[in-house]
């Protein structure tokens, strides 16, 4: 007869292992989208600055007569295109240091943008819709303060918790006794509602509400 081999977890099971949660790809394709979109727009406002710089801009000779006043009619045209490219060689040095400025204004706004989750962690899973929000402002108001703003005005729109929280007909068992002992059956008395609570209930919980209707215990008050 041949042996059966006993090991020493016998008659244990080994454990389940945990339930992934359904990826939503749609959701994931629309927060991907988003993204793409703010990313492309980024993009464009580069190349956007890029080719200002790189494009000459001489002034007028309208404008260079306010630079020289009257000393620009008796110039030479050779001292005055000498005088032409000059000025255009500022104005390009200036747009250069300006733009130097607003890309490390830039950065500091886009790393304060992506801190704006780790100082505000109500802001976890809404960082798509923050981005959107704070584009709408300049980007001299702190992201601090924007941050804020969204969470407070997501505050003020989001319905009360009690609202949220399914409601429940509220029942009260009244007992009866019989003459001889006996006891009668319980009776129910189901919850009256008044017209708000009606509407609240039809808007937060409608499965409750038509379940209630089609088995004619919606009592509102007043028609009992």
């Amino acid at each position: 007869m041949s042996e059966v081999k006993q090991t020493s977890d016998k008659g244990t099971l080994p454990a389940a292992e945990p339930v992934k949660p359904a990826v939503d790809y749609r959701e994931k394709f629309s927060h991907s989208t988003r993204e793409n979109q703010i990313i492309s727009a980024e993009r464009d406002k580069l190349k956007e600055r890029v080719n200002d710089l790189t494009t000459e801009q001489p002034p007028t000779e309208e404008e260079m007569r306010q630079i020289y006043g009257d000393e620009w009619e008796y110039m030479t045209d050779e001292v005055k295109n000498s005088s032409i490219r000059q000025e255009t060689q500022s104005r390009k040095i200036a747009r250069i240091h300006n733009e130097v400025l607003e890309l490390k204004e830039e950065k500091m706004w886009q790393a304060d943008l992506a801190n704006a989750v780790e100082n505000h962690p109500d802001l976890k899973g809404r960082e798509a819709e923050f981005r959107k929000y704070v584009y709408r402002y300049p980007k001299s108001v702190p992201i601090d303060t924007l941050a804020k703003s969204f969470l407070f005005e997501i505050k003020e729109n989001e319905p009360p918790a009690s609202a949220l929280a399914p409601a429940e007909p509220e029942t009260e068992i009244v007992f009866e006794r019989g003459g001889s002992g006996n006891q009668t059956p319980p009776k129910v008395q189901r919850k009256v509602y008044t017209e708000n609570e009606a509407k609240q209930l039809r808007t937060t919980n409608p499965q409750l509400y038509n379940e209630l209707v089609k088995k004619k215990e919606l009592i509102i008050e007043g028609e009992e």
